[in-house]
Parts: C-alpha cells; sequence; structure tokens
C-alpha cells in the first residue's frame, strides 16, 4: 500500500448555525491490492483518498464528533487497462492513482461528497485486437468477479449496481476499457477530423437495458445488447460525474442495492 500526506484546510464555522470547531484534516491516497476472486491472475489495484483529523480533537470534542471518509468508499468504478505491460503491480498502482487523481475536478458534484474507489484490473490483450474483444473479454471478467465476490461474501468489496446509469438512464451496468497506452490518449488536441482516429485512449461500456428502453429499442427494431463509446479523459470524468449523482448520500440507503453480476 502506498500513501502520501497533505493538509488540507477546512472552512472556519458560522457560528449562526452552531456549526463545529474549525479542524485541520490530512488527505492521504490510499493504493492497494484488491480481491481478485474470479480469476486470481488478473491483478487488481484500488485507489481511493482517506481523510483524517490532522492532530487531536479541539478541547471538549471528540474524534468522533467529526466523521470523516477514512474507511475503504462503498461505491466503486471497475475500470480494465488491457494495454501491454498493464498486469505489472507498479504500472497498476501508477495508472489507479493517476487516474483518480486526474478525473477528480470532472467527476466531482458540488455539496455531495460521497467517497468513491477505483479498482483497476490488469488484463493485457494482443496489438491490434478490436474493440468488440476487448469489451467482451473485460464484461466476462467484471460478470464473473462481481459474482465471485458476492458468492465469498468479501467484505466491504461487493461491486455496486447503479440505480441510473449513462446515456440517459439506458443502463444499469457500467465499466471502462482502456485500451491505448497513455501516451496515445490525445489528450488536449482538437476534435477530429472526418475520418481521423478518435481522441481519447479508453471506451465508457454499459449494459443490462432498462425494461423502459429495451421497450423503446425493441419499438425501433434494434436490441443491442452492449454499448461503448471512446473518451477522453475529461469525457469519462464528466461520465462518472453522472454516475455520481446517482449515489446515495448515505451508504445505508445501498443496502437493497443490486449486483453487477445480475
Amino acid at each position: 500500500m502506498s500513501e502520501e500526506s497533505s493538509p488540507v484546510p477546512t472552512p472556519q464555522r458560522r457560528l449562526s448555525t452552531g456549526g463545529k470547531p474549525p479542524v485541520r484534516v490530512r488527505s492521504t491516497y490510499v493504493v492497494e491490492p484488491a480481491p481478485s476472486r474470479h480469476d486470481p491472475s488478473v491483478p487488481c489495484f484500488t485507489a481511493w483518498e482517506r481523510h483524517e483529523l490532522w492532530g487531536p480533537p479541539p478541547r471538549g470534542w471528540t474524534v468522533e464528533d467529526f466523521p470523516m471518509a477514512d474507511t475503504l468508499p462503498h461505491w466503486s468504478f471497475q475500470i480494465y487497462d488491457t494495454t501491454p505491460g498493464s498486469d505489472s503491480a507498479e504500472h497498476l498502482k501508477k495508472i489507479a492513482r493517476a487516474l483518480h487523481e486526474d478525473t477528480f475536478e470532472s467527476r466531482t458534484i458540488p455539496d455531495r461528497g460521497e467517497p468513491d474507489r477505483f479498482d483497476v484490473w490488469g488484463l493485457p490483450m494482443e496489438e491490434g485486437l478490436g474493440e468488440r474483444e476487448r469489451v467482451e473479454r473485460c464484461r466476462e471478467h467484471a460478470i464473473g468477479e462481481a459474482a465471485a465476490r458476492m458468492r465469498e461474501g468479501v467484505e466491504g468489496w461487493d461491486v455496486p449496481d447503479r440505480r441510473h446509469s449513462w446515456r440517459e438512464d439506458r443502463t444499469t451496468k457500467v465499466i471502462v476499457v482502456i485500451d491505448r497506452p497513455r501516451e496515445e490518449w490525445g489528450e488536449g488536441e482538437e476534435e477530429e477530423e472526418e475520418g481521423e482516429e478518435e481522441t481519447g485512449g479508453c471506451l465508457g461500456v454499459e449494459w443490462d437495458a432498462r425494461p423502459d428502453y429495451e421497450t423503446y429499442l425493441r419499438g425501433k427494431g434494434e436490441r443491442p445488447e452492449v454499448w461503448w463509446s471512446r473518451d477522453t479523459l475529461e469525457g469519462l470524468g464528466n461520465e462518472m460525474r453522472e454516475i455520481r449523482f446517482t449515489f446515495p448520500e448515505t451508504e445505508d440507503s445501498s443496502e437493497e442495492e443490486d449486483e453487477l453480476c445480475e
């Protein structure tokens, strides 16, 4: 596990609301191995941010008076890196933290502080493999892993379903597939011309259409089982932000959430 700390100043209390005294908070990035139950040969590292009081609480107060996000987050994003060498522990730790940090601004919702974690899997595939094959392999693993974690009761590491999802609430299941090395993502470049390769290094993948959307598809004579589209890093963060809107404000309300494997 790797951790780095940096103090984050806490705003002054507002006396008119009876607020608590100001405290200093230590923010620590945690990058650690995650369970891999479906296929132990596929490694996984998770990245999340822990917040703790920096120093003792003010006189007359206790640590319990200042609840912090100091345990493994319930909510997760499942990300698959399929580029060559992605099963290296050092590579996974580096990209897990980088993705969590680099999408923070675009996926954050003001006044909604539910923490999340990024479970990043190393599943390298041969160069030149098409998008469909990559998507299907990752999707198969994601379904199997969610089922294995549920079956074995891996406490704290469940893969919760979404009450809502990407693309205007069409589906409930979501993963991210990285299919290009970071240096080939084309971040910051102008939008491609017609016929040029799309920029962005990852695919946002969704499946399990909701009944109302499936009815809509049937009416059009369509019934695709899986959708995916290419995203830049900023676009990925924006999509994650939409998903975060569906997170309950407390984990207690998520007890009856479905699982990815259902």
